[in-house]
Order: C-alpha cells, then sequence, then structure tokens
C-alpha cells in the first residue's frame, strides 16, 4: 500500500525483448538475414558430415536391392540381404532369394543383328518369385521357354521379386533396375497390397499411412544416420506387432470388413505405384508387359468372413438357411443347396462364406458362369485379402492401357486352362502360388509378348513353343522335387489361417493322395533317371545354383553323402556370402560323421545369418549327439528366441531333457511344443506318450486322438489311440483303430494280437 494511499502498480515483466546492442545502435536486416542464410548453408553441410560419418564408421546398411560383389573373378550384382529391414520391422524383415548377375550385360558382337543377352526383369510378389520353390517359378519357365525358342539367344531373366512385399516395396525395386540394362520388364504383382507393408491388414507396421508420409519415410530410411537413430530408439514390438515371423498367422487379428473405408486408400496407392513403376519404365524405354493376377477360386474358400449385424430372427433365419443348405449339399441334392445359399447371401450379402458354398453348390449343377460369378465373390469378401481381387485386376488392367505396356490377362488365362472355368488346385498350389503347371502356363502367355517386343534377330527361332514336359525336363523337375514341395505345402496347409477354410479338409486328402502317388513312382530305376536330369541340365548350365541345390537334396534324400557334399560344397563357392550352403554342408557332414567339421560349417552359416535358427537347431542336435548337454540346451534357447513359434525347436529341447535324465523338463518341454504350434503332430505324439507313462490315460487318447486327425496315414497313432481307448473301455472305437492301424501297416503284431484279444466274447 503506497503511503497517499492508493495502490502500488504491480510490477510486470519488461515485454520488450533484451538487447545485447551498444545503445544506440541498430541491428543491421543484412547481418540478420546473413545469419540466417548461413544456418540454411551450414544445417545440410553438417547432416551430410554426419551421414558421411556414418558410413564412414560402418552404422546402417544399404538400402539397394543389389549390391557389387565379386565371386569366383567375376564383377556381379546380387541379392542384399538388408534390403528389407527398410520396408519391415527387424524382427520380421524379409530376405530377398539368393541371385546371381553379371554386373555388366555380355553385348552382341559387332555386326550381329539383335541381341545375343536379353536382359528381363520379373517384378512381384512371393507369387513371382515361385514360392515355395522358386526353381520352377515363372520366371524360370520363361527363361528356358524363350532360349528353347530362340536358340542363339541367352536370356537372363532376374526375380526382382520376394516374400511378403507389396507395390510400395516394388517401385524403389523397378527404379533402380532402370539403371541395370534391362531389355523388357515384366510385372505380376498385386496380392499383397492389404497385408504387405502400409497395408490395411497389416501387422509389419503403420496401416494405411498417406502415401506422401510412406514416400518421404522410405526416402529418409536410405540415410545411414537416421538408421542408427532407429536402432538406438527401437523397443520391443508394441500395438500387436508379432515378436518374430510366423506366417499367414500373424494376420488372423488383422481382418478388414468388405465396408472398411481404408480399402480406397489402399486401392488408390495401389494405382499410384503401378503407374510410376510403368512410367520408370517408359523413362527407361523399355518393353513392359504387365500382368493381371490369378488367383485359386475353387479350392480356396475363404480364410475369413465378417458380415453386418442382422436383426436377431433375421440372423437365426440366416442360420437355418445355411445349415439347411450345408445338409442338401452333404447327401448329394445341390439343386436344394444351391437354393438355400442362394437365399443366405440375400439376407447377408457381405458374407464370403455363403458365397463360396453358393459357388460349390453352383459348380456341381455345372452352372459354370454362375460358379465363377460366386467363387469371385467369395473372394472379394474375404476379410483376410491375401489375394488380388477383383478391384486390383481392374486397376492393372485400366492403368496399363495409358503406358506403352503389353497386357497379358493371367485371370483370363486361367480361366480357359481350367475346368468348368473355374480356378482351382490345377494351377495353384493354394491360395496364389501357382504349381508348376501354372508357372509354366503364365509363363507361356508373357513369353508370347515378350517375343512380340523383342528387336528382331536374324539367329532365327524355332517353330513352336516348348511343351510343359520339356520345359520341366529344362528345369529338371522330377518326382523328388515334387514330393519336398507337397510336403512344405502339407505343413504349410496345417497351420492357420487354412485350417479356418470349409475345404480344409479335402485339400489336405488331396495333399496325402498326390504324396501317395509320388511315392509309388519313386523306384531305384527313377531315381537313376532323375539324377540323369539333373546332371543333363548342369551340363547345359553348370551356373544353375538352384538346379545344383536340387541335385545336392536329391542326392541327401538317396543318401548318396559324399556326392551330395560335393554338390553342395559347389553351391557355396557359387554363393559364398549365402548362409544355406554352409548349412545343408554342415548337415552333410554330421551325417557322414564328422561332428566337428559339421559344427564348424554351421558356425559359419551362423556367422552369416545369427538369427538363422534352423542352423542353431542342427547345432544343438549334434551337441547332444556329443552329450554336451550344456551346449544343446543354450543352442536350442537360441534357436527359441529367433523362432519362439516353432513347435519343433520347443521338441528337440525335449530331447536334451529327456537325455540329461530331466523327464519333467521334458514333459513341459512337449507341453510348450503343442502350446505353441498345436498342428505339429509329432510333438502331440511323443506327449501322449509321456501322458501314458504318467498313467493319464484320458489325457493320451487326446493327444493321439489329435495325431490321427493331423497325420491319418501315421500307423502308430492309430495304434496307441486304440490301446488308449481299450484301457478306458472304449471297445468298439478301439477295434476301429486297430483296424485303421493295420491298414496302414499290416504287418503289425501287436495291432493284429490287440484286434484278436478284443472279438473274443
Amino acid at each position: 500500500m503506497a503511503q497517499d494511499g492508493k495502490s502500488a502498480p504491480s510490477p510486470r515483466p519488461d515485454l520488450k525483448p533484451v538487447s545485447t546492442q551498444e545503445p544506440g545502435k541498430r541491428s543491421s536486416p543484412l547481418r540478420t538475414w546473413g545469419f540466417r542464410l548461413a544456418a540454411l548453408l551450414v544445417a545440410p553441410g553438417l547432416l551430410l558430415l554426419a551421414e558421411v560419418t556414418a558410413r564412414l564408421a560402418g552404422v546402417g546398411h544399404a538400402t539397394s536391392f543389389f549390391i557389387s560383389r565379386t565371386v569366383q573373378g567375376r564383377n556381379v550384382l546380387s541379392e542384399n540381404p538388408d534390403f528389407g529391414l527398410r520396408f519391415f520391422p527387424k524382427e520380421l524383415a524379409r530376405v530377398p532369394s539368393p541371385l546371381v548377375l553379371p554386373a555388366t550385360k555380355d553385348r552382341a558382337p559387332e555386326g550381329s543383328e539383335g541381341p545375343q543377352v536379353q536382359r528381363i526383369f520379373l517384378f512381384g510378389e512371393s507369387a513371382a518369385l515361385g514360392d515355395p520353390e522358386p526353381a520352377f517359378g515363372m520366371g524360370r519357365y520363361l527363361r528356358v521357354l524363350l532360349e528353347d525358342r530362340f536358340p542363339g539367344v541367352r536370356f537372363e531373366v532376374v526375380p526382382a521379386a520376394m516374400t511378403a512385399i507389396n507395390s510400395h516395396v516394388l517401385l524403389p525395386i523397378a527404379r533402380e533396375c532402370a539403371g541395370h540394362e534391362g531389355d523388357q520388364w515384366v510385372v505380376y504383382m498385386g496380392n499383397n497390397e492389404f497385408v504387405g507393408p502400409f497395408g490395411a491388414g497389416t501387422v509389419l507396421g503403420p496401416k494405411v499411412p498417406p502415401l506422401a508420409w510412406i514416400r518421404v519415410n522410405l526416402a529418409l530410411q536410405q540415410l545411414h544416420l537416421v538408421q542408427w537413430l532407429a536402432s538406438v530408439t527401437r523397443g520391443s514390438p508394441t500395438n500387436g506387432q508379432p515378436a518374430a515371423w510366423g506366417g499367414m498367422k500373424m494376420f488372423l487379428e488383422a481382418q478388414i470388413a468388405p465396408s472398411d473405408p481404408r480399402k480406397e486408400k489402399v486401392y488408390q496407392a495401389f494405382e499410384r505405384n503401378l503407374a510410376d513403376i510403368l512410367r520408370a519404365g517408359q523413362r527407361a524405354k523399355l518393353p513392359m508387359v504387365v500382368c493381371t493376377v490369378a488367383s485359386n477360386l475353387k479350392d480356396c474358400g475363404p480364410f475369413a468372413s465378417t458380415h453386418s449385424d442382422l436383426g436377431t430372427a433375421e440372423e437365426a433365419q440366416l442360420r437355418i438357411d445355411e445349415a439347411t443348405g450345408r445338409a442338401a449339399a452333404a447327401s448329394g441334392n445341390w439343386a436344394a443347396a444351391r437354393n438355400s445359399f442362394a437365399t443366405a447371401v440375400r439376407r447377408a450379402p457381405d458374407r464370403a462364406d455363403l458365397y463360396y458354398q453358393l459357388g460349390q453348390a453352383e459348380l456341381a449343377l455345372t452352372n459354370s458362369p454362375a460358379a465363377l460369378d460366386a467363387f469371385t465373390r467369395a473372394r472379394d469378401l474375404d476379410s483376410l485379402s491375401f489375394r488380388a481381387d477383383s478391384r486390383i485386376n481392374e486397376i492393372i488392367r485400366s492403368t496399363t492401357a495409358r503406358y506403352p505396356a503389353r497386357l497379358v490377362d493371367a485371370v483370363e488365362v486361367a480361366r480357359q486352362a481350367s475346368p468348368q472355368g473355374v480356378p482351382g488346385s490345377n494351377l495353384f498350389h493354394d491360395h496364389v502360388h501357382l504349381n508348376f503347371q501354372g508357372n509354366y502356363l503364365i509363363a507361356r502367355a508373357i513369353a508370347e509378348q515378350v517375343e512380340a517386343a523383342m528387336p528382331p534377330t536374324r539367329l532365327g527361332k524355332t517353330a513352336d513353343w516348348d511343351s510343359f514336359e520339356k520345359a520341366s525336363e529344362r528345369l529338371a523337375l522330377t518326382d523328388w522335387d515334387l514330393r519336398r514341395v507337397v510336403d512344405n505345402m502339407g505343413r504349410r496347409l496345417s497351420e492357420p489361417p487354412f485350417t479356418t477354410q470349409l475345404n480344409h479338409a479335402e485339400e489336405m486328402d488331396r495333399l496325402r493322395g498326390e504324396l501317395r502317388a509320388i511315392r509309388s513312382r519313386r523306384t531305384a530305376e527313377s531315381a537313376s533317371l532323375a539324377k540323369a536330369r539333373y546332371q543333363a541340365a548342369l551340363d547345359r548350365d553348370p551356373g544353375d545354383f538352384l538346379i545344383r541345390g536340387n541335385l545336392a537334396k536329391f542326392l541327401e534324400d538317396t543318401e548318396a553323402w559324399s556326392e551330395a557334399h560335393a554338390a553342395w560344397a559347389m553351391v557355396r563357392d557359387q554363393l559364398p556370402w549365402e548362409p544355406a550352403p554352409y548349412f545343408y554342408l554342415g548337415k552333410v557332414a554330421a551325417k557322414e560323421k564328422h561332428l566337428d567339421e559339421a559344427l564348424a560349417l554351421l558356425d559359419q552359416a551362423l556367422a552369416i545369418r545369427p538369427d538363422l535358427a534352423d542352423a542353431w537347431l542342427e547345432q544343438g542336435r549334434l551337441w547332444l549327439e556329443k552329450k554336451d548337454y550344456g551346449r544343446a540346451r543354450a543352442a536350442g534357447e537360441n534357436a527359441l528366441r529367433y523362432q519362439p513359434n516353432n513347435g519343433r525347436i520347443s521338441m528337440g529341447l525335449a530331447d536334451v531333457e529327456t537325455a540329461s535324465g530331466n523327464s519333467e523338463g521334458a514333459f513341459r518341454r512337449l507341453k510348450e511344443a503343442v502350446d505353441r504350434q498345436p498342428t505339429l503332430w509329432e510333438a502331440r505324439y511323443l506327449l501322449g506318450v509321456q501322458y501314458v507313462s504318467r498313467n493319464q490315460i484320458e489325457a493320451a487318447r487326446e493327444q493321439f486322438a489329435a495325431v490321427v486327425r493331423l497325420h491319418p496315414e501315421y500307423a502308430l497313432g492309430h495304434f496307441n489311440l486304440a490301446v488308449a481307448l481299450a484301457k478306458l473301455g472304449q471297445i468298439p472305437s478301439a477295434r476301429e483303430e486297430f483296424e485303421a492301424t493295420l491298414k496302414l501297416d499290416p504287418k503289425n503284431q501287436k495291432a493284429q494280437e490287440y484286434l484278436k484279444s478284443l472279438r473274443k466274447p
């Protein structure tokens, strides 16, 4: 309070900026702008210095698809194993398949007309690559078709493709390939737009961010400084991201409803990416072939089906319609089934599973156009979008029409080659991966367009294209390769989301039938012919490491260990940067009882790829054989670190515990194996045996019943289930299982004795 009775003014801060100038002097505008300009010039320089320092310090990794190497005195381009880190979380990053390409394309001799070498880049995802066996992919068939058509020309078909990617990844690959002396481009992409990086149903990172953000982000990740910052700030996987790659089952919780508005953003991004790929090819003045993307419609039920909510009464009636349709189909009354499912889809027009069942009924009634329409609707409404849908293919057609590119309508090619015009297992291994005939068929259609765009050559051409049989012989396809692929597909289809499909049981039966047919053809005589086929193919092209690798696997299957060792050694010399040849060499050395050599080779594989779980698992098995239980356990734990959902690793650890006398530890590991991988029938069988030893017969019965369901041709599964049922007093069921045992193993004396005793009054 002031002495005059008035309130003293409250103090307030001086709002003027503090000046450091001497009194009476003003700041020069020119000097201020000079400081700003200097800052603008210095900041990029500092960033550039930091980036150069990071690279010199070995921080970060190359982001290109190809990297340069020198192999056996040749300068080549090969795949970059770190390429996927730019698009995937580190724990989930995919790795390109091995490839070797001359760094400089061979030139035609002076005075000759037409090229002596034609280099074709094939862009796409796993279907373009040829998964599950790239040695017989569409690019491989394309090469032999063209080389036999034009005997004087060598064709390099380069698979610029890898698993789990989509157009966001393929665009930078294409731009890079524009500088690698290509003669033509082929594009076969569209299956992974929703589930690949930045898709609406991905588990691999952000879902449908703006396209501009995606491209800026990918550009920044080319900087080693940014890679370093990302590595030091990266924590554990979050937001439901898996801790390790787990196949298609990772996407079960990432379903996309047919009406999800994010789907439109995916379509828009795909159209823009495809256009930019074609624009890059156009700027490089390259002929281009673009394909629509075919998929399995008849023998691939939808993976998941979501639908809008119905009223209680309407939902109840829908269930009645569906149940009635299924009952009619089971009894062979397809007309009644068709009517019930048609009624059901009118009530719930966004249900993929209803359309699929309607398609089955229409096909059984030979209504092919209606069946094709229903199956197509089922695919398009599938809420696990692993297949290119109708909209994706329409974008491919319309975008291609705007550029100087040729269209191969693979959808139509597959339709015309299929019974009743509905593609199924006649062309596909699973939902999108083409089988050998399918890869040949699409490659043949592509080859015709490649030929049409080739420059004139005086070297001549043959009158006809190779048949499937001749092209397959050129690639050395044998029953040993077929068995390996069918085994692979059997394991794949035994896992979710395939197990949720309406036709899952039928597909597993089909695969088992194929395996039986292959086994019946594998004789000593056919083995001799197969070996000659591999050798003839290698005589034509000694540098074909895929054929040599298949020969090595064949030699392993026929237990020709020393020859297999020599074959894998040659593959290693061709691909010294790849871990796989060292891994297989280690396995072969172990078969030859050279355990120390095997362990050293596995160490070399792990030095290249520390996350190679199979190599850790094999090391654990070898340490177990050497009775070093501590190292065996440590190797198994390392394998489990990189593949936490692999039940086979837990089984290996159970073997360690059993050998070291820890039966309780073995029991826990087997339970862990079944929990991690419920479809692993071997683990269930061993767990069942453990329950029997504990006299927990009902628990054992459950495990043996699962074994029989998962692997119905395993005689011991039926036998042990029968014994468990007999002990539980379920005699009629026990008799059935003993009879099933004897069908599979007629000489099983114990089964005969048990069955005889159960038949006594």
